[in-house]
């Protein structure tokens, strides 16, 4: 099965994505973990994954800021 983008959604989606981006540290990267509202805040260091926060992600947004 193939995916297509109108190229107005695609711009959604970028600007969405950008905006994202935005909202944590350069190096710090977030993965959202299916089915459960959680997400896994990490950076690399090196060919090491360190993960920052296991974070709610509807409960206190950035708490984990300090540990970086």
């Amino acid at each position: 099965m193939r995916v297509r983008f109108l190229t107005l959604a695609q711009q959604e989606l970028d600007n969405a994505v950008a905006w994202y981006n935005d909202q944590i540290e350069p190096e710090i990267r977030r993965c959202l973990i299916a089915r459960f509202p959680y997400g896994l805040i990490y950076g690399i260091d090196g060919d090491t994954i360190v993960v920052v926060a296991v974070a709610h992600l509807h409960r206190r947004p950035r708490y984990w800021i300090d540990r970086i």
